[in-house]
């Protein structure tokens, strides 16, 4: 019972609330950039930029497919193979089903990324969420529901961390271990750092952010100087990644043209010749 020192409980358990609304606010704070502001963000700058990061996306994954290309011809050309079209061909097949391999396993990594490492646990504490925040369980007079989006969106995807958040500050009764624990301050002490701890970690979170595209560019949309400046450094990465693409199609094509006899001399006799062909 709270019958010791009960003005200072009464404080710690008045400093314990305002901890949880500091970081239900810093909750909001992130779920606001994260799934209002950015998507805002990207629009704007995809509206200015878009068409010269397409093209400039489209460049550096051909580059990277024809720099896979010649590393296998390296490879061959070390080992005192030859190169002829059939070979160039069978290059290619090997190419073309290792990107295969790597978007498939990028989306099984961005659908990993979403799914919680204990899900039972995320249900279990979503579940009792709800019964606090939604207005058919809880009643329409709730002024919790204004977190539902937030909460929402984190059981989504799958974001435990978050959710353990959003129950301690709204679930969590510290008050019914008051009454059967003989030491209340030592309770409360370790809640509030605790939520402290959490709001000092989110708010570490939220200024990383800031730092990150497109954050960082929302005071720049409107400097046309900058606008112009940003394009003219894409178009610049656009042609020096499309001379890339150039000289290496030009050294991939005498693979075509060359007797496979002389590609084999070249590998048995100096490795150097490869090295100069292609810097050529």
């Amino acid at each position: 019972m709270l019958n010791k020192n009960s003005n200072d409980i009464s404080i710690m358990l008045k400093r314990l609330q305002e901890a949880k609304n500091e970081l239900l606010d810093v909750l909001d704070d992130w779920h606001y950039m994260k799934h209002i502001l950015k998507p805002r963000l990207d629009f704007t700058y995809d509206a200015i930029f878009g068409d010269y990061e397409f093209e400039l996306n489209l460049r550096i994954n051909h580059a990277v497919e024809l720099d896979r290309r010649i590393e296998i011809i390296s490879f061959k050309l070390n080992k005192g193979e030859q190169i002829n079209p059939k070979t160039l061909k069978s290059i290619n097949n090997i190419v073309e089903r290792e990107n295969k391999n790597k978007s498939e396993l990028s989306n099984n990594w961005n659908f990993k990324q979403n799914q919680s490492s204990n899900p039972e646990e995320l249900s279990t504490l979503y579940r009792q969420l709800v019964k606090r925040i939604h207005p058919d369980a809880a009643g329409e007079n709730n002024d919790l529901f204004q977190y539902w989006e937030n909460v929402q969106s984190s059981y989504k995807t799958g974001d435990l961390n978050r959710i353990k958040l959003f129950y301690q500050t709204i679930c969590k009764e510290v008050l019914s271990d008051l009454q059967n624990n003989q030491d209340e301050e030592r309770i409360l002490r370790n809640e509030i750092a605790s939520i402290e701890t959490n709001i000092i970690q989110e708010k570490k979170k939220i200024d990383k952010l800031k730092t990150e595209e497109p954050f960082c560019f929302q005071d720049r949309f409107k400097d046309n100087h900058w606008v112009q400046t940003r394009i003219k450094l894409i178009q610049d990465r656009i042609l020096n990644t499309e001379m890339k693409i150039q000289r290496n199609k030009r050294y991939i094509s005498r693979f075509d043209k060359t007797e496979p006899s002389s590609i084999y001399f070249k590998s048995q006799n100096s490795n150097s010749s490869y090295k100069q062909s292609y810097a050529s």
